[in-house]
């Protein structure tokens, strides 16, 4: 499976799963644990200038080596360019870890396996901070527990609800604009006690709207009120995961109109793919 959060994407085994998610666009951070005690801890942070990156790792270790107490601390950190450095340390826990510094999005992404024990974590590292991906385009991909979407840059996360039967995540555009992306599991057993149309409609909370089939899915539209948002929604089934996957906007404002590529559609209506 894959991860990704604000378009920051790491590539990872499906023992994975996100334990912790904090922050926002500008700084954040996320924690992902595994049936075994490692971890994986993922750091983003927005910079006004290119940083140097053996001071930021500087500053970093100094935390954790602080915050080890009594525990004997000791650190390597290794800077390959003026972008680029990997790390390890021991202490209350043991960590391999690397730091980059992304140009085009003025951002510091850290990754980080973390152990409590003195297991060796070079290979897990090297493989998964490899598999890192910064989007820097208009979309940011979205991928979390089987939701996986591509979301316009701006979106700033609100309410979200992670579990394995349904993925919700409401993401926000200023006061005007909400945007709620779903995904559900288990879809042939859905469909086949439920019309996919009806079944739509109530899953979305949209009684009202016209539905229209667009080949590679369903978009639905109920149109707003003078107090009310217009919403659409477009409905993809993906039969190969067994799951359905959907994204709402609730808005008046006409740029706010979704489209196909927000949940993994091309142009000509064929699946772009992904880990």
């Amino acid at each position: 499976m894959a991860f990704a959060w604000y378009g920051i994407e790491l590539d990872l085994d499906d023992e994975w799963a996100p334990v912790s998610i904090e922050g926002n666009q500008k700084q954040g951070y996320a924690r992902l644990g595994s049936t075994r005690a490692h971890q994986v801890q993922l750091r983003w942070d927005t910079v006004a200038k290119a940083p140097s990156i053996s001071d930021s790792l500087e500053r970093y270790l100094a935390r954790i080596g602080k915050d080890s107490r009594k525990a004997a601390f000791t650190k390597e950190i290794n800077v390959a360019s003026e972008s680029e450095a990997s790390y390890r340390y021991s202490g209350r826990a043991s960590a391999r870890g690397s730091i980059r510094y992304i140009p085009d999005r003025n951002l510091v992404v850290l990754v980080e396996c973390v152990t409590p024990g003195k297991d060796s974590l070079s290979a897990a590292h090297q493989k998964i901070s490899a598999s890192l991906k910064v989007d820097c385009g208009d979309l940011y991909h979205w991928q979390v527990l089987g939701l996986n979407v591509y979301l316009p840059k701006d979106l700033e996360v609100g309410k979200r609800q992670l579990f394995a039967g349904r993925t919700t995540i409401q993401f926000t555009a200023g006061k005007h604009t909400l945007v709620t992306a779903e995904r559900w599991g288990l879809a042939s057993e859905l469909l086949a006690k439920h019309d996919f149309l009806e079944w739509a409609r109530a899953a979305l909370e949209l009684p009202r709207a016209n539905i229209t089939d667009e080949d590679v899915g369903i978009r639905l539209v109920q149109k707003g009120h003078l107090l009310t948002r217009t919403q659409t929604a477009l409905v993809g089934l993906y039969p190969k995961e067994n799951r359905i996957q959907s994204v709402k906007v609730q808005s008046n404002r006409s740029e706010w109109n979704p489209e196909w590529r927000w949940i993994g559609f091309s142009k000509d209506g064929s699946e772009i793919e992904t880990s």
